[in-house]
């Protein structure tokens, strides 16, 4: 566990929209607020001198917009974690901003237990499974927005481990939920990768998740 506070910077337009985060935010001893700013330049500039673990990030902003500001990030700043708030959560954009690797989006209506579970998920490097992504994320399953393309087939076991891979089980608790030993599921777990044309566990559940094998959100195999 952690000892020193979990460092937040805020982008927002509104001012009494930053102040009420801020507010929000200093509730809880594990959070700590290091700036706030309205724009894009503001933003960088900070970033380049304060160290920084989350940042929530609005998606309409003046100057650069939340997606623009995403791809920067996550070529220049690739260790800090992104919490999207927003008034607008439809499903083509959560996706969106999601596959340009935020970690969380949550409506500015969120109350403040969710904002503090969804900083210290994703601190942790995680993604935050909430309603906005689940629905999100079942809308593009259900709307065909990626194509299984040539997804090889895979056993029931083989299913299985990708599940549990995403759930972030150890080999000892695969083999557990599997009634196998541990070399089995390294072997097994080698020969998805050699078959998939993979090279680590990332990539195992990156292609279950880009073919629709298993439902992100919740890790259950796609009938």
């Amino acid at each position: 566990m952690r000892k020193d506070p979990i460092k937040i910077a805020i982008i927002e337009d509104h001012h009494l929209v930053r102040k009420a985060f801020r507010e929000l935010i200093s509730q809880s001893p594990n959070l700590k607020v290091v700036f706030d700013v309205s724009d894009s330049d503001d933003l960088f500039q900070n970033l380049d001198k304060k160290e920084t673990d989350v940042l929530l990030l609005d998606i309409f902003l003046p100057k650069m917009s939340g997606k623009e500001i995403m791809m920067i990030l996550r070529e220049r700043y690739r260790n800090l974690r992104v919490v999207v708030v927003s008034f607008c959560v439809s499903e083509p954009l959560v996706i969106e901003m999601l596959e340009l690797g935020a970690l969380a989006y949550l409506s500015k209506a969120t109350e403040l237990d969710e904002l503090i579970k969804a900083i210290e998920t994703v601190c942790e490097g995680k993604i935050f499974k909430n309603e906005i992504a689940a629905n999100s994320f079942y809308w593009k399953i259900n709307n065909n927005l990626k194509k299984n393309n040539g997804a090889m087939k895979l056993s029931d076991v083989q299913i299985k481990i990708l599940q549990l891979l995403w759930q972030e089980k150890n080999n000892q608790e695969i083999a557990d939920e599997i009634f196998a030993s541990v070399s089995s599921v390294e072997k097994i777990k080698q020969s998805l990768k050699e078959k998939l044309g993979v090279k680590s566990n990332v990539g195992l559940v990156k292609y279950a998740l880009d073919h629709h094998i298993i439902i992100p959100e919740v890790g259950y195999p796609v009938a």
